[in-house]
Order: C-alpha cells, then sequence, then structure tokens
C-alpha cells in the first residue's frame, strides 16, 4: 500500500500502515530518528540533527542523507518557512512505537527526550537573544510545554489550566488568545486530561471564529466547574459566554498563536506560568498531620493531638461554614500534608472507606508531595467489625483503651522520614522530581465497563448473538487468560430510553478500572452513552494518580467508521482498535464478523487479541501501582 500520495492527514490505519512503510522503505535507523521526532509537536532541521547526534550517533553517525531521507518523506509536512511536523496520526503511533522500543530502559524514552527539548529551547534562546522573532519563540514555547507534559502530565495540566484561567480574567485580551498550538502538542502526553484538552479547544475555536466547534466542545464540558490540579476552571457554557461576547472575526487574528503563559514565551515567561502556587492550607514550617474524624468523636481524639502535637503540627477538619469553602479547605489540607491519621469512632464502615478515598484522591486535588503516610486509629465503641477491620491501604493501629504512646513510634518515624526524603522544591520536573508515588491500593470495583448503543447489539441473524454480546463474552475469556484470573467485566442493559441515570450506575462506573467505548454512528449520537463516556472521564480525572503515565483508562473500539470531530472529546485523542475494513476498491465498510467470512472473523481475533494484551498491560501497572490484586468473584 502506497501512502506516499494522499495529500491529506492520515487516517488510524492509514498511519500505522506509512510507519510500517517508511521503516521497510527507509530503514531501521531512520524509522528511529522519526520516532524520536515524534516527542517534539514540530521542529527544524537542527533539531532533527541533534536528535540524531545526541540519541542515535552510535548507528547513523554523521550521515546527513538520514536527516534529510526524514525530512522528504511523505510523514512530514512542511508547518511553515523552515520549521516541520509530523502529521498528527503519525505522531501519535511514532510515540507509542518510541517508548515501545526502548521498552527495558529504566526511564521512558519520550521523557529522555523531552529533557533535552528543555536544554535545547534553553541553548536556542540564548543563541537567538534579539533576533528572537515571533515564530521562534512560538516554537521554543511549544517546546517547553511539550516537555513538560511527557515529565510530569498532572503538573503540566495543572500550569496549563492556570494559563487559560488568567486569560478568562482578561476579556480584552481574549481574541487573541489561541491556544490550538499548545493544545495539539499536549494532546498524547496529556491523554488522561480530555476534558481539559477539549476546555482549550472549544476556547481557541471561539477566539477565532469558529463558534459552531467551540460551542460544542464548551457545552460538552456543561455547567460545572472543571478542576485540574489546585485550579478550577469556570463551567464550559460561562466560558462561552465570555468568549462569544469577546471573539473578533477569524482573519483580524494574526498567523501565529500567542500561547498562554502571559505574554512573553521566553524561559522566564514559562518558568512563572508553570509554577504552582503555593496551598493554603495552614503550616508553620513543621511537618503536618491531618486528623480526620467524626464530629461526635471531636473530644475523644484530644489525647491523640495533644500527643502528636509534641511532634507535628496538627490539622483538624472543619465540620460548620459554607460546603463548599469546607470541601477546599480538605482538599488544601490532603494537597499539603504530610501524614493523615483517620479516627474510625463513631462513624461505621463505609464512612471510613469514603474518608479513605479522599485521600487517594489528594494528586487529583494537585498534590506534588509523595503521597502521605496514612494510619487508622480504630478507637471506642469497640465492635467485632471493627476488631476484624484490615486495610491495604493504611497502618491500621487499635487503641480501644485510649493512647497508647508505643504504639505510635513507626508513623511518627514514617513521617519524619517522609518530610526529610522531600526535596526543597517539588513544584515541577525540571530539577529531576518524579510524580508522587500511588498510593498501596486500588479503588476499582470491577476492571471493565463496557459502553455500546443498544442497536449495535442486534442480532443480523436469528439465533446468534449480538455483535457486542459476543465481543465482550470473548474479551472476558481471552483477558481472564493472559491475566491468570477472571476479569470484572459489565455493561448496563437498559442502556437509554425513558431510564434514569441513576446514581447507583454512577458510583458503578466511578469505581471501574477502564471504559471500553464501542464506536457506532449511533454511540456518538447517543445522550446515555456519551454521558456514560463523560462521567467516566471526570472521575478519572478526580483520582488521576490511577492513571500510569501518557496512559489513557479509555479504550476506543471503532465498530464502523465514524469522523473524528464526530467523537466526543475523550474520544478524539485516542489511536482505537479498528473492528473494520474498507473495501480499496468499493470503498464499502466490512465490519469483522463471522458472517462476512472466514477472513473477517480471523481478523476479528487478531484485534480483539491485540485489545486484550492492552488491557491486560494497563490492569498490571494499575495493580502494581496499588500494590494489590483485587479478590472475590468476577462481576
Amino acid at each position: 500500500m502506497h501512502l506516499a500520495g494522499l495529500g491529506r492527514p492520515f487516517s488510524v490505519s492509514e498511519a500505522y500502515d506509512a510507519l510500517d512503510e517508511f521503516g521497510r522503505r527507509s530503514g531501521r535507523v531512520r524509522l528511529l530518528l522519526l520516532l524520536h521526532a515524534s516527542v517534539p509537536q514540530s521542529f527544524r532541521a537542527d533539531l532533527l540533527n541533534l536528535l540524531k547526534m545526541n540519541f542515535l550517533a552510535s548507528e547513523a553517525g554523521t550521515d546527513l542523507t538520514v536527516d534529510a531521507d526524514v525530512l522528504l518523506s511523505p510523514l512530514v509536512r512542511p508547518a511553515a518557512a523552515g520549521y516541520y511536523c509530523l502529521d498528527p496520526e503519525v505522531r501519535r503511533h511514532g510515540l507509542a512505537l518510541l517508548d515501545a522500543v526502548y521498552r527495558d530502559q529504566r526511564e521512558r524514552r519520550s521523557v529522555e527526550v523531552s529533557r533535552f527539548l528543555l536544554v535545547y529551547a534553553d541553548a536556542l534562546e540564548r543563541q537567538a537573544a534579539l533576533a528572537l522573532d515571533a515564530m521562534l519563540a512560538e516554537y521554543l514555547a511549544i517546546q517547553r510545554w511539550v516537555a513538560l507534559a511527557f515529565m510530569d502530565p498532572n503538573s503540566a495540566a495543572e500550569a496549563f489550566a492556570r494559563a487559560i484561567e488568567s486569560g478568562l480574567d482578561q476579556p480584552e485580551t481574549v481574541a487573541t488568545l489561541r491556544l490550538g498550538s499548545v493544545t495539539a502538542a499536549m494532546s498524547v502526553p496529556l491523554t488522561g486530561h480530555q476534558e481539559l484538552l477539549a476546555y482549550a479547544r472549544g476556547i481557541d475555536a471561539i477566539a477565532v471564529g469558529d463558534t459552531t466547534t467551540g460551542d460544542r466542545l464548551l457545552e460538552w464540558i456543561g455547567d460545572d466547574e472543571l478542576r485540574v490540579g489546585g485550579v478550577t476552571l469556570r463551567p464550559g457554557t460561562r466560558a462561552r459566554q465570555l468568549f462569544t461576547r469577546s471573539a473578533r472575526e477569524s482573519d483580524e487574528s494574526g498567523p501565529s498563536d500567542v500561547l498562554p503563559g502571559g505574554p512573553g514565551t521566553s524561559k522566564e515567561s514559562f518558568e512563572s506560568a508553570t509554577r504552582p502556587e503555593p496551598a493554603a492550607a495552614p503550616s508553620t514550617g513543621s511537618a503536618q498531620v491531618y486528623f480526620i474524624y467524626d464530629k461526635r468523636d471531636a473530644e475523644a481524639i484530644q489525647p491523640w493531638a495533644t500527643f502528636l502535637f509534641n511532634e507535628f503540627e496538627i490539622l483538624h477538619p472543619v465540620f460548620d461554614g459554607d460546603e463548599a469553602e469546607i470541601r477546599e479547605y480538605n482538599e488544601e489540607c490532603l494537597r499539603s500534608c504530610d501524614g493523615v491519621v483517620i479516627f474510625y469512632g463513631a462513624g461505621n464502615e463505609t464512612w471510613l472507606r469514603r474518608k479513605l478515598r479522599e485521600v487517594q484522591k489528594s494528586a487529583g486535588y494537585g498534590r506534588t508531595k509523595p503521597a502521605s503516610d496514612v494510619a487508622i486509629c480504630c478507637i471506642a465503641p469497640k465492635t467485632p467489625a471493627k476488631e476484624q477491620f484490615r486495610s491495604h491501604d493504611a497502618t491500621v493501629i487499635q487503641q480501644w483503651d485510649g493512647l497508647s504512646p508505643e504504639a505510635w513510634q513507626p508513623f511518627v518515624s514514617r513521617v519524619r522520614e517522609h518530610v526529610a526524603a522531600q526535596p526543597e522544591n517539588t513544584a515541577g520536573p525540571a530539577d529531576g522530581a518524579t510524580a508522587p508515588p500511588a498510593p498501596r491500593a486500588s479503588v476499582f470495583q470491577s476492571d471493565v465497563y463496557i459502553s455500546y448503543a443498544k442497536i449495535d447489539d442486534s442480532t443480523l441473524v436469528e439465533g446468534r448473538m449480538g455483535w457486542v454480546t459476543n465481543f465482550q463474552r470473548a474479551l472476558k475469556i481471552r483477558v481472564s487468560q493472559l491475566l491468570g484470573r477472571d476479569l470484572r467485566t459489565w455493561f448496563d442493559p437498559k442502556l437509554e430510553g425513558n431510564d434514569a441515570f441513576t446514581s447507583d450506575l454512577l458510583e458503578r462506573l466511578r469505581s471501574t478500572a477502564m471504559f471500553v467505548a464501542i464506536v457506532s454512528p449511533r454511540y456518538v449520537r447517543s445522550e446515555w452513552t456519551v454521558n456514560e463516556l463523560r462521567e467516566f472521564s471526570k472521575a478519572a480525572e478526580a483520582i488521576s494518580v490511577y492513571r500510569p503515565k501518557d496512559k489513557s483508562r479509555v479504550f476506543k473500539v471503532v465498530k464502523a467508521p465514524v469522523p473524528l470531530e464526530s467523537q466526543p472529546p475523550p474520544l478524539q485523542s485516542l489511536l482505537g482498535y479498528e473492528f473494520f475494513r474498507i473495501d480499496p476498491e468499493s470503498g464499502k465498510v466490512r465490519e469483522f464478523d463471522e458472517i462476512f467470512g472466514a477472513d473477517s472473523a480471523r481478523d476479528f481475533w487478531i484485534k480483539l487479541d491485540d485489545l486484550a494484551q492492552d488491557i491486560v498491560q494497563l490492569i498490571n501497572q494499575l495493580e502494581a501501582n496499588s500494590g494489590s490484586t483485587p479478590d472475590g468473584p468476577a462481576a
């Protein structure tokens, strides 16, 4: 299949075929250089040469034909005079292949290249000095955003949200605030922040006059505030109103985007834009331990507060006042504390586990420190349920008869070590800081939820299973075989119509590890399925600590072709698994189903096995983060 003359962006399958063709025609070294060039959103010939010299010197040497063959390939497209970029789908595939090729290394290759991009941007800025034109300034700013996004996606997302929010406060400049370049550049490393990307795309679209696209994206965000780390963005509908008032015609916009982070794009401006705001939780400079307890236990916990105050600053919960302010205070304490003690007294086990889950979400509230040490202190009244309570999430300390100081020495020592091990500046990754470690146990009750439109499970042949039912059965068996335990998978048989989107369904979605969307023309038109996807995406954003870097917990299974722009925002940046083939002669779509013959049945099983192996890989990563393996029967 020769794809050189397409003259349009590649589809997902075309991009894969194009990379395969390039590798076969041009050889391994040129393919590897192209994969390294997938990290920056755009590049110049000098950057491509430096990538070769720094990462492929032993294989490519000084042969400039390697650079030329990459620049002249049909996968690379001129962006402006002297600037180039990869086809978007080729870039996505290239990034996945890059980390896969170097998967045995201690650090992901994309992160290594990102560190190099920061050095490159600083050096080129110094070299350009007064000759730093607007296009070069934008180019360097994008390199810095991309680098941060790969090195620390959560910090990048928070900084990006902060920059957007700053722009919203200056409506007179909104028509020139175009976020498209940065959003496109970070769409792959920020795969887990789909609502933020959709928010930025919507603002950019309205700012340049494309109100139809902007309205659609911001309406999808809805009337809820969007929380990204420690930043709260105004509701999408409110942002749309603000930008609609201020937007000018697209031809009034300059040819170059004004990037977030203030009017400048220098290293200092970028560092200012990405510097986290200080936490608002009370601090005296001492290590802080946050007490969580039921209001009825306020007097009972005083001996522990007095004892631990000799070592730490004690943060107490607030029970009275404005509900939003109380919630914000709680999140601030979880962001800043060095240890947490949950008192299991008057509250029941449901209350306890809810509080424990809030602690586990602390990274989603913008926490930049390593995870807090957590203790659960069981106090009177003594019950059989409390005596038998165990948890992988925290150390359980039973103190039925009052304070026993000796039992607290291990906790005190761990908090001290926790504080001593923290670097002076944990705000960002540029100094080598790593992302906070995940908690020790998973909050997920199910592994996979399968979301689909009811019509897609209708049987074409009487007496046979529907396509989705057969897919769910086969996927569960195959993943279970590869995983070594039963896959806990489920789907909602009600689906759509007049059924209410119940709180039970919402809670179960939020406690599910992965979401498989069966994409079809009906799926993207169904309010029910889009609601499922939106609610799961919101939950995934809130507990981003359970998302491995650069991995989405949403899997896109494409049953029938749907234009990318028609798909809900969380799906648009995902590669997807295409369960169909387009006939090259007739252009007709043939879904992978045994009714279309043996070849189609074989292709179904090959594609399903690809999906199963990727699901197993993500499950293993999640379980490695949590330090536990689910027990009990499959759901």
